[in-house]
């Protein structure tokens, strides 16, 4: 009879404990529970939120005849400069579960908080910057769906003058392309030259000490700044601190670094809840996310004319490409005569900026009003939204169709992310490629970064560049032909 008795007596207590649970945290939002959570994170959105997985059309009577691309790494860690924040969470979310189990301040729902304290950052300094197992797999599957995608284009196998590889100095970057080349071709025996410091084409800023000059000016991020002042993120300080159980806002670096884990986090792990993100509401989010719009807008945005100048170099590389095929395919229609000099694909893999900027001097994106500080709550349907632009894994694909019959025009489709760009003038994406040379044509006729002083960067340093690639091919081949 007392066993019995104490068996109820313990459900007793079970069940109360949870009626408590229940009354304390039962009506707060829930971001562990959240079934559709908030996952645009600007430039550190996970490439599987955004990317679109349908198959390109087919375009009638014309076969791809050349892809061009442009594409940013894939998911990384964290940089050495943003490990020492990051690190410094740890003691923060000691106090805010303080606050929730001792001083019963904190306003987090119990699943929330617990996934927060049994948090830890798994990185470290030796793998800074380097991509994760999630950006791995990212170009991975670039690869493999640029295989599936244009089949015609790789199925005469690897040839050294057939694929052009680039990429930056950056690890990144490198691991990004073999990982990449090897997937599209199915072997590593993929001739992919070393990066150049300060890359004249797919870094062109890197190079331009009149655009580093503006970029440490606080007048360049001016906008930015006086929105991290505005009534929105003020707001934002007061209630995340509040929530998270302070009687004091935390500093909005503070909440930056919170911020950075939560996105982190969730390219990280594409299917579990992010502790750090149940910190934000989803319009906190939101404009969270407004404030690193801004911040690209102006850093190689529209915010600022030397940005879209700096796209031109890679503008310049496409059409320039794009025309020797064009004129190749037609003296061989006049010919009557098949000709295969020009290289079927040309992957080049760089950072957020570049990307941007291309996208900047493209007109890509760009919205009627130049966007400021002010226009957060208008701007909610924005076309800057860098969330869609440059994810992790970001790519720009163009590829050039060669047509036959009644349509002989040669046409180009654009892609980003997977998705047609809606091209002005174009069909869904679809643009003929004299209409398309008529309006980039000038654009790359006429780059000239003569303006980035000190003969640091411009058209010299382009062409040096173009030079040391080159260079670097000619003695990797002749390198290989020795070792066999």
């Amino acid at each position: 009879m007392f066993c019995i008795n104490l068996k109820k007596y313990s459900l007793l207590l079970v069940l109360f404990a949870f009626a408590q649970l229940q009354f304390i945290y039962g009506d707060r939002y829930c971001y562990n529970n959240d079934q559709d959570p908030y996952i645009r994170f600007a430039t550190k959105t996970a490439y599987n939120f955004v990317f679109d997985e349908k198959d390109p059309e087919e375009v009638p009577g014309c076969e791809p005849a050349q892809v061009w691309m442009l594409a940013r790494h894939g998911t990384r860690n964290p940089s050495k400069d943003e490990l020492g924040p990051l690190q410094e969470l740890n003691p923060l979310r000691d106090q805010i579960i303080k606050n929730h189990e001792t001083r019963t301040d904190g306003r987090l729902c119990y699943p929330d908080k617990e996934n927060l304290k049994n948090w830890q950052l798994r990185t470290g300094k030796t793998i800074a910057a380097t991509l994760t197992k999630q950006g791995r797999t990212d170009m991975s599957l670039l690869g493999s769906r640029m295989r599936t995608n244009f089949p015609s284009l790789f199925r005469e196998g690897y040839r050294e003058d057939r694929y052009v590889f680039r990429h930056t100095q950056k690890e990144r970057t490198k691991e990004s392309a073999e990982i990449f080349a090897n997937k599209l071709f199915g072997h590593d025996k993929i001739v992919i030259p070393p990066g150049i410091k300060n890359d004249g084409l797919i870094r062109s800023y890197s190079n331009c000490t009149t655009w580093e000059d503006l970029m440490e000016n606080k007048d360049g991020f001016k906008e930015y700044e006086l929105f991290r002042e505005s009534e929105e993120v003020q707001s934002l300080l007061k209630n995340v601190s509040y929530r998270l159980g302070f009687k004091y806002n935390l500093t909005l670096d503070k909440i930056d670094t919170m911020y950075d884990m939560c996105r982190y986090d969730k390219s990280w792990n594409l299917n579990e809840a992010s502790p750090w993100c149940a910190c934000f509401s989803k319009e906190e989010l939101k404009v969270l996310e407004y404030m690193q719009d801004l911040r690209y807008y102006y850093e190689a945005g529209y915010g600022h004319d030397i940005n879209i100048k700096l796209g031109c170099p890679l503008v310049k590389d496409m059409v320039d490409r794009f025309r020797a095929l064009a004129k190749e395919l037609e003296d061989g229609k006049r010919s009557s005569g098949t000709r295969n000099e020009q290289p079927r694909g040309i992957f080049y893999f760089t950072h957020t900026k570049a990307l941007l900027m291309l996208l900047a001097r493209l007109g890509i994106a760009e919205d009627e009003q130049k966007l400021t500080h002010t226009d957060y709550r208008s701007a909610r349907e924005r076309e800057w939204q860098t969330s869609q632009l440059s994810p992790f894994s970001a790519n720009l694909v163009m590829v050039f169709y060669n047509c036959h019959g009644s349509q002989r025009e040669p046409q180009v489709m654009m892609y980003l992310q997977g998705r047609k760009v809606n091209y002005k003038g174009c069909r869904v994406g679809l643009c003929n490629w004299k209409y398309l040379e008529d309006k980039l044509g000038p654009i790359a006729d006429k780059c000239d970064l003569s303006f980035c002083e000190d003969g640091a960067g411009g058209a010299s340093n382009l062409v040096f560049s173009q030079i040391l690639v080159l260079l670097a091919v000619f003695f990797s081949t002749l390198s290989s032909r020795f070792l066999r």
